[in-house]
């Protein structure tokens, strides 16, 4: 698959997969409290190995918000998709 490449598609291979493993451990952290207004959703970011260290409140389940994430990752994907195809198709342009 590599030998079919030119050097641009593989330069946004490689950022695609830092891109992917950016938005797997930089995380966005979610905590939901319970008000008498009603809720509080707060959401922080930080490394998966380390807690979030901003105004949550530490007594209300923290988790990571799967849901951007999967968000992210979609994103990622579509921009280096299309990067790629273009990438490809001006090497097409330039062969002929």
């Amino acid at each position: 698959m590599f030998a079919t490449m030119n050097r641009a598609q593989r330069i946004i291979v490689v950022i695609y997969f830092l891109a992917v493993t950016y938005c797997c451990i930089w995380l966005p952290w979610i905590s939901t409290t319970q008000l008498s207004a009603g809720k509080l959703i707060e959401i922080s970011y930080s490394f998966v190995w380390a807690a979030p260290n901003c105004y949550c409140r530490a007594d209300n389940g923290i988790a990571p918000d799967m849901q951007l994430i999967f968000l992210r990752i979609i994103a990622v994907t579509s921009v280096a998709a299309g990067a790629f195809t273009a990438a490809g198709a001006l090497r097409s342009a330039k062969r002929n």
